[in-house]
């Protein structure tokens, strides 16, 4: 894990969830792209862990990038990303949930001109709340909505300036981290459009850093606490041999919708 806002949170559910059975977590941090992640794994088998929770760098590694882990039947799931082509168990959001919850809200105060900044869609995070947000924004005669592929999980200060000067600009912005929407505020301000006046903006995670942003954001609060407690619970399930399934278990947890001052009806004008 890299602790940042997000996965901070889900450390601290794993080690208290641990902790009450006395399982000492080993936590590797940092520095886990491409072939490193693996040899981190597997310094972690050799020292004889019982299980391994895992934040995974790509979605798509194959099974067999774990084979170590399933020769040793030791027990692994992965938080926040499904590793979907392999059999490892998962804990995470429901993101698709999640993208239909912030356009549902924003089409709802009758915003029909809606941009998605959309993070990777390497990652199933990504995807989903995509493709939540464009099935909710295409059950609305006359809604369109552009999508700005970011990149990265951080705002383009270009690409949405470019989107936010263009004559049809949208008039709400739905970004799929709240750094992003952190961003949109400043281009917004360089821009003299005001929030939610001129723009309305919707945030993905209610991280700590939002109790800063003014206006106060709209955003889809995930908890990853939560997400940490139930994968160690997942791993210490299989370890009890309470949870025998064969199939990989995958727990997404429901996100929840919160409305404060950056989102509100479009302006008359438009």
């Amino acid at each position: 894990l890299g602790l940042d806002g997000f996965r901070a949170p889900i450390l601290m559910g794993i080690t208290d969830e641990l902790l009450k059975v006395d399982y000492v977590p080993i936590l590797v941090r940092g520095g886990l792209e491409g072939p490193c992640q693996i040899d981190r794994i597997h310094s972690l088998v050799d020292r004889r862990v019982d299980g391994v929770i895992l934040f995974p760098d790509l979605d798509t590694r194959p099974d067999e990038y774990l084979e170590e882990v399933w020769e040793r039947g030791i027990p692994l799931t992965t938080v926040d990303r499904v590793m979907l082509a392999t059999h490892t168990d998962f804990v995470g959001t429901d993101d698709i949930r999640g993208g239909r919850l912030a356009a549902e809200h924003l089409l709802g105060l009758g915003h029909r001109r809606l941009a998605h900044l959309a993070a990777p869609q390497e990652a199933t995070t990504a995807r989903g709340r995509k493709e939540g947000f464009d099935e909710a924004v295409g059950k609305i005669a006359g809604a369109t909505v552009k999508t700005v592929d970011e990149g990265t999980w951080l705002m383009d200060p270009v690409t949405t300036r470019e989107l936010l000067m263009a004559p049809d600009r949208p008039t709400a912005v739905f970004c799929d981290s709240d750094q992003m929407a952190a961003g949109v505020y400043e281009v917004a301000r360089q821009l003299d459009l005001r929030i939610p006046e001129d723009l309305s903006v919707v945030g993905y995670a209610d991280l700590m850093m939002n109790k800063g942003m003014h206006p106060s954001l709209t955003t889809v609060k995930q908890d990853p606490y939560a997400i940490g407690q139930r994968a160690a619970q997942l791993i210490l399930e299989r370890l009890g041999g309470t949870c025998t399934s064969e199939e990989p278990v995958r727990v997404r947890l429901k996100p929840e919708l919160i409305v404060r001052e950056s989102t509100d009806e479009p302006f008359s004008g438009f």
